[in-house]
């Protein structure tokens, strides 16, 4: 990616007045990303899968794992998720990739601003093309995954439901929900190491309390815990949409899917916001 170099000014005007000018360089940026997103992806996307054969065959092997090992498990009635009108199996690898697309829409913003901080302070580059070029990319790869995971109905003899071709659409608002969380936390963790260095972490916690393997208990604390998060009722409608032929909890879906799509600006400012402070302190 190529800009031309400007001299940056920042100022110390607050108020109104620096909102509306902050809207106004989000709007200039938004509207100058598109074709230089685009080029960092494609590039992006030649440099990941260059000189392998299966290509995005690997990024499916992890879920593919775990979901072999969860069935395993599940046969020996360590693990299970009762009555789910698919084969398990499927459940499973259906909740593993739709939370593979979850984690990279976050995680590709945090790395995204830590790796691009340096050309960012160096080139006058609008840092929405950093957001929409890894945006675009936990987009693509979640595609990806999910049409070679509708390709293994074919060894269970599943029929899938019409829906299935609303999928991806229901799963738009799991990423929404994964890039303003990424967007919140990406000057964080560009300022204080401890936060990338927590962050796995958090995300294996996260990763219990929703409903990837399992389906949400009908009683008890973890009950709750999963009518709390977020990710449950994204989750399970989008895998509703693919294995039941309609969505879990329509309203629990539309109210949190909303709420995701909203989160996306004030997470942006505040983005926006942050990024003077976080180049100031490159010492470039």
């Amino acid at each position: 990616m190529v800009a031309r170099a400007e001299e940056r000014v920042y100022s110390a005007e607050s108020g109104p007045g620096r909102l509306r000018r902050l809207g106004r360089e989000m709007r200039r940026g938004l509207a100058a990303a598109p074709p230089l997103a685009a080029l960092e992806l494609g590039r992006r996307l030649r440099a990941r899968y260059r000189g392998s054969r299966l290509g995005w065959v690997w990024a499916l092997a992890p879920a593919v794992v775990v979901t072999l090992w969860a069935t395993l498990a599940a046969r020996a009635r360590v693990l299970g998720a009762g009555e789910v009108g698919a084969p398990y199996p499927l459940y499973a690898l259906w909740g593993l990739v739709l939370w593979q697309g979850l984690v990279e829409s976050l995680t590709f913003q945090v790395e995204g601003l830590a790796a691009e901080r340096p050309l960012l302070a160096r080139v006058a580059l609008p840092p929405e093309a950093i957001i929409l070029s890894r945006a675009g990319e936990a987009a693509f790869g979640t595609g990806v995954k999910l049409a070679v995971a509708s390709a293994a109905f074919l060894p269970f003899g599943f029929v899938p439901p019409a829906t299935l071709l609303l999928a991806p659409l229901g799963a738009l608002p799991l990423l929404a929900l994964g890039t303003a969380l990424g967007l919140t936390l990406a000057p964080f963790a560009a300022l204080q190491s401890g936060v990338g260095r927590i962050l796995p972490a958090a995300l294996v916690l996260w990763f219990v309390v929703t409903p990837v393997l399992f389906r949400v208990p009908e009683h008890g604390a973890l009950r709750l815990v999963m009518h709390a998060n977020p990710a449950t009722p994204l989750l399970d409608g989008a895998r509703g949409l693919a294995l039941g032929g309609a969505l879990g909890s329509p309203w629990a879906f539309a109210l949190v899917a909303l709420l995701a799509l909203a989160a996306l600006l004030p997470a942006w400012g505040l983005y926006r916001l942050a990024l003077p402070f976080l180049l100031e302190r490159s010492g470039i």
